[in-house]
């Protein structure tokens, strides 16, 4: 079994391998965050328009910082490992 998965493994760019392995513990994460928060961006009753702004901050905060870590970091990283590479291409080939 281990054979079959290091073959796949070895087959597969990393790149390409990990969102696969990244994307529940993030998303759980963030989700478990969010929803935590959740009670501060409903809150009525004494200083509650503090805590809904709270709320609302933290909530938005979360949901960007995990967009940003799903896709801009990723592509972010393959663009700069393909610019690195063109680069050392074009300074063995000269």
């Amino acid at each position: 079994m281990m054979k079959i998965a290091s073959k796949v493994a070895a087959s597969i760019p990393p790149i390409t391998a990990v969102p696969s392995i990244r994307l529940r513990p993030i998303i759980m994460t963030a989700f478990a965050f969010m929803l935590g928060t959740v009670p501060l961006a409903i809150a009525s009753g004494a200083g509650a328009v503090a805590r809904q702004i709270l709320g609302t901050a933290v909530i938005g905060g979360m949901l960007a910082a995990t967009l940003l870590a799903i896709f801009i970091i990723p592509v972010s990283y393959y663009a700069v490992e393909h610019l690195k590479d063109k680069v050392s291409a074009r300074k063995s080939g000269s």
